[in-house]
């Protein structure tokens, strides 16, 4: 009897040291015929290790070419150095938000516990009713007038005059300056050396205050004393204050930029000379319309007398001298 027929087998081409080409492709592989009936079919051998196995044209994990059995190679990942840089900038900005947020949350609660602790307790219903109540408005109970405007003869006293200032006083003690909205109720013009009462209402309350208007220079004239010198240089405490009238001639000007000094001889002696000795201070303010006194002139001067001054002469010694502001100077008629 003749043995059986072996079915063929596919010799693959192999490259010196015993393995397997890697240039050997699966589409050139020749598969095994399907056994005969009753034979027995080739079993599938483990490939051991180092065996070439031809990959499936399927198979993602075993490429051409790598031994069967070894895992992929790992991929590495690079990465440049502007993305390392925005990486690490992006995680610090992160951070920094996160430490922000913690340490704002941590103030809240503790700013909430503070607040908390110290929350006066309100458990009794009539005590907090009574913090919640509506202050009680004020109540007038009076009020106070003063005047510190002009006191020019013809000054004229009504709601719109500058100077009237208004107090008023509230039930709880308080006062408040500068009240506007009142009324004059006796309005009129000062008179020269006259005092005047005014009366002002506000909101059914009124209050009075009296203005002591300036004295007209003819009235000022008229209560003037004609005063020795002698009397007043000796006697400079008791005649101080004094309203005076002077007749003399002008000895010096000393001109200031607020107002104007004079040496004034106040007596004449024999054949009409003025006395030198017989000398008073005057301190004079002039006004827009007066004129210039210069020396020589002879002027009259009414004034207060203010005691006495003392200067240094050129000569180096002290000199004391009656001293007379005067309201009133002018060339003598």
């Amino acid at each position: 009897m003749s043995e059986p027929e072996q079915p063929p087998v596919l010799q693959q081409p192999v490259e010196s040291g015993g393995q397997p080409s890697s240039r050997q492709s699966a589409d050139k592989l020749t598969p095994q015929p399907t056994p005969t009936y009753g034979a027995y079919a080739p079993q599938s051998q483990q490939p051991q290790a180092g065996q070439y196995v031809a990959p499936h044209p399927l198979d993602p994990y075993f490429p051409s070419g790598q031994p069967h059995g070894l895992k992929p190679a790992a991929k590495t990942i690079t990465m440049k150095i502007w993305q390392f840089v925005l990486s690490l900038a992006g995680a610090a900005i992160a951070g920094i938000i996160v430490f922000i947020l913690i340490v704002g949350l941590a103030a809240s609660g503790i700013e909430a516990a503070k607040n908390d602790a110290t929350a006066p307790a309100t458990s009794d219903p009539s005590q907090s009713s009574k913090t919640k109540e509506t202050p009680k408005p004020k109540s007038l109970t009076g009020i106070t007038a003063e005047y510190s405007g002009s006191t020019a003869d013809g000054t004229e006293i009504n709601n719109s005059t500058e100077g009237i200032d208004v107090t008023a006083t509230y039930d709880d003690g308080s006062t408040r300056d500068g009240i506007s909205g009142f009324t004059v109720k006796n309005p009129g013009k000062l008179q020269a050396g006259q005092t005047q009462e005014f009366t002002v209402e506000f909101k059914g309350f009124e209050a009075t205050f009296s203005v002591t208007a300036d004295e007209s220079d003819d009235q000022f004239k008229a209560s003037a004393q004609d005063i020795p010198f002698d009397d007043l240089a000796r006697n400079p405490d008791a005649n101080k204050g004094k309203r005076v009238h002077f007749h003399g001639k002008i000895v010096q000007v000393i001109e200031g930029d607020i107002d104007t000094q004079y040496r004034v001889s106040v007596e004449q002696g024999d054949y009409g000379i003025w006395d030198s000795n017989k000398v008073i201070f005057v301190s004079y303010m002039r006004t827009g319309n007066d004129n210039r006194l210069l020396e020589d002139d002879i002027v009259d001067l009414w004034g207060t007398t203010d005691g006495t001054i003392t200067y240094e002469s050129t000569m180096g010694g002290n000199i004391t001298i009656p001293s007379v502001s005067a309201r009133i100077m002018q060339l003598a008629q």
